[in-house]
């Protein structure tokens, strides 16, 4: 992972941007000055000059190093001795550090002052910080699950237990404190946390036709194994070939946005446009009703936006067919959205949305495991570590999807809400946006037991905003 100047540049400024600083000058081939502190990239023993802070280098094998560690055997250092004394941030006990400065790979100390006042971090996270947000382990290493995804269980931040944390944004707060000690009088300008309810319309309206009925009812009795289920299917069928408001599908997207209305919030409703295959349901969003339900939720005042098919992920030319006919039916010439299955190929995938125009992406998660894939909850430009640049699109990092806590993790409807607010806390403890995933056929069926706790966890986010914008406002 050896790092160009211009993907030091920015990790860089992705780490100062968290930490409340201006974008970054660069006054020098390894120096930045923000804020009025400079900052080198560079080994401590070779800058001379050195007046504010210094990150140390990791080795250029660093990236493969991780990869290839057993599991559970990244080294962590306590979070008081990452900090300035006197200074208390809300991490847990322990930091866990992805990557020594070259040379300090056995130095005790994660970061300290030195006599002449200048700060060294002996830890590297600029390169922590680019190894997370690029995700450059998912171009070097080819595992692939049966969707052709990266799979969590390969992932450094699975395999050495911090998946669950936003390590870039904590990296970045940490080091903001240390700039305030060097520059007491300076104010940092952090994020503000927000909460943001998206939901993939996978299906709209489930009774269409019969055979869709047909299909419904022998599920309810040879899986399920339920005749009370096949009859209730019956009798929604019926109900709503005669008026298709009837569909439970069509009463949960209208139940998702009285809930979000009722709390504060704006959804965002990511609707298909797909040609029916073996994993697309396939719908005509131009179509009524469709279209009709698409501008119930803009005159609402809620989000729509693309869910492109399963067959896109790698095919531009699918993928624009599919957004121009949604864009016809919305009459948005702009949206953003998140790919169907979660069906991600880095930088490939990234590079089609920006070329199609999409002002973000939302499928930076895993399907298997909820938590920080990106290690952020801040939306971020990717980079194309192909091109060595910046991307002209924002990720929005997907946290937790519903179907990861019932179906992957096998969670009770109150773990899983217990789980989401464990998460939604630390996307709060740093000023994140905390992005949760619930579709609108979780309301309903087989997930019933999950509609009290959708309703639950979104009490409980709009009374952490609220009260984020009450500590905010003193």
């Amino acid at each position: 992972m050896n790092l160009t100047p211009n993907a030091i540049h920015y990790a860089i400024e992705q780490l100062l941007v968290r930490a409340g600083c201006p974008p970054p000058e660069r006054i020098g081939e390894t120096r930045w000055q923000t804020a009025g502190i400079t900052l080198d990239y560079a080994d401590p023993a070779a800058v001379a000059d050195a007046v504010g802070i210094i990150i140390a280098p990791c080795a250029p094998d660093a990236g493969q190093s991780l990869l290839a560690r057993p599991p559970g055997t990244l080294e962590t250092r306590p979070l008081t001795d990452t900090l300035p004394e006197g200074v208390a941030l809300p991490f847990g006990e322990r930091l866990p550090v992805l990557f020594w400065g070259e040379g300090y790979e056995n130095h005790l100390a994660f970061v300290s002052r030195r006599e002449d006042g200048v700060v060294v971090f002996y830890a590297d996270l600029v390169a922590a910080a680019f190894f997370m947000l690029s995700r450059w382990e998912e171009m070097a290493l080819p595992d692939r699950d049966m969707h052709q995804r990266f799979p969590v269980e390969s992932s450094a931040a699975c395999k050495q237990g911090f998946l669950d944390r936003p390590i870039v944004d904590e990296y970045a707060d940490i080091l903001r404190e240390w700039l305030r000690t060097l520059r007491p009088d300076w104010t940092p300008q952090p994020g503000t946390f927000r909460v943001q309810l998206t939901h993939d319309i996978d299906v709209p309206l489930r009774w269409t036709f019969f055979g869709m009925t047909l299909r419904r009812m022998g599920g309810d009795l040879l899986n399920r194994r339920s005749p009370r289920m096949m009859l209730r299917s019956l009798r929604q069928g019926y109900r709503a070939w005669r008026k298709p408001d009837h569909d439970p599908t069509v009463t949960a997207y209208r139940e998702i946005m009285r809930l979000s209305e009722a709390n504060g919030f704006k959804s965002a409703f990511y609707f298909m446009a797909a040609t029916p295959s073996r994993y697309d349901d396939g719908y005509d969003p131009r179509q009524q009703p469709y279209h009709r339900l698409i501008h119930e939720a803009i005159d609402r005042g809620h989000e729509i936006g693309f869910h492109p098919g399963y067959n896109t992920f790698r095919w531009l030319e699918n993928f624009e067919a599919e957004k121009n006919r949604l864009i016809e039916a919305a009459g948005i010439p702009e949206m953003g959205g998140r790919q169907h299955y979660l069906r991600f190929s880095v930088p490939e995938t990234w590079r089609i949305w920006e070329a199609a125009g999409m002002r973000y992406d939302s499928s930076m998660g895993y399907a298997a495991q909820e938590g920080f894939r990106c290690g952020t909850c801040h939306p971020f430009p990717p980079y194309d570590i192909e091109y060595d640049r910046p991307l002209n699109l924002i990720e929005r990092p997907l946290i937790v999807m519903d179907a990861t806590l019932q179906s992957y993790r096998r969670f009770s409807p109150d773990e899983g809400a217990n789980r989401i607010m464990e998460l939604a806390r630390k996307c709060q403890s740093v000023n994140g946006e905390f992005v949760l995933l619930w579709h609108n056929t979780s309301l309903i069926d087989e997930w019933e037991s999950w509609a009290d706790t959708y309703r639950r966890v979104v009490q409980q986010l709009a009374t952490m905003v609220s009260t984020a914008d009450s500590t905010e406002d003193v």
